[in-house]
């Protein structure tokens, strides 16, 4: 017949006293001690997944502030868009008394800088999650040395020759190569009338119709074929409308 080895387990006080003793299946001891590796693992397991509820409990606190103070800072941009549009309003107002066309209303077209495509506020394309294609970046490292006039307003770069020139902006090539006025140009168009110009390049990095990011080489800066100075031509147009790129990325 066939009999279970047994295991024997002793328990002897040391102080002395009765001594006990049980016995049971082999099996059976393998089985207790499977037990006890189990509860423990489950131990580990329960106080990893506490610390994983602790940490993700602060994760979703940090989150919360940082919604709430985005949230603040989408009012305040709100407010400041607001205001710029009647410090817009009130500027044409100006304009036109100084024209002498005083009682002459301004059309809503003339303040919403009618023309081309759709025109998207700062504040909009943030909230549309679109701000890289804003011009807000100063694509090259330098100090404004010379400046166009109104009408056609542009910023001269002071830069050595060769250094890099970035994308203010991510947006489409809309135009890579040689022009007479300013040499070796890229023209960036930024979608809902927005477009910047890099000339005096040295050495253009991409081709049109190329997909550029925020902050992307372009091209390599060069020499202006008037004064022979190192440096970069940079110009924001808005609808088709030259801007002085200091004062616009001030205004945004």
């Amino acid at each position: 017949m066939f009999e279970w080895r047994q295991v024997t387990i002793l328990l002897i006080p040391e102080e002395g006293g009765k001594t006990y003793e049980f016995k049971m299946p082999r099996f059976v001891s393998w089985l207790l001690g499977l037990g006890v590796v189990a509860v423990i693992a489950m131990l580990v397991i329960g106080f990893q997944a506490y610390s994983d509820v602790g940490y993700l409990r602060q994760r979703v606190v940090k989150l919360e502030d940082q919604k709430e103070a985005l949230t603040e800072n989408v009012e305040l941009l709100v407010e400041l868009e607001s205001d710029l549009k009647a410090l817009t309003r009130q500027n044409l107002k100006l304009r036109f008394l100084l024209a002498g066309r005083d009682g002459e209303q301004p059309e809503e077209g003339q303040i919403s800088r009618s023309g081309g495509e759709p025109y998207v506020s700062a504040v909009k394309r943030m909230q549309l999650g679109k701000i890289r294609t804003v011009p807000t970046m100063w694509p090259i490292r330098g100090v404004v040395t010379d400046s166009y006039g109104e009408e056609f307003p542009a910023a001269i770069i002071a830069a050595t020759v060769n250094s890099l020139v970035r994308a203010s902006a991510a947006g489409w090539v809309d135009r890579a190569g040689f022009d007479e006025t300013l040499g070796n140009l890229v023209v960036l168009n930024h979608t809902s009338g927005l477009k910047s110009l890099y000339g005096y390049a040295a050495t253009i990095l991409v081709n049109e119709g190329d997909y550029v990011h925020k902050g992307q080489a372009i091209a390599l800066s060069g020499t202006s074929a008037d004064t022979g100075l190192p440096g970069l031509y940079f110009a924001v147009h808005e609808n088709g409308r030259p801007r002085n790129p200091v004062g616009y990325m001030l205004w945004l």
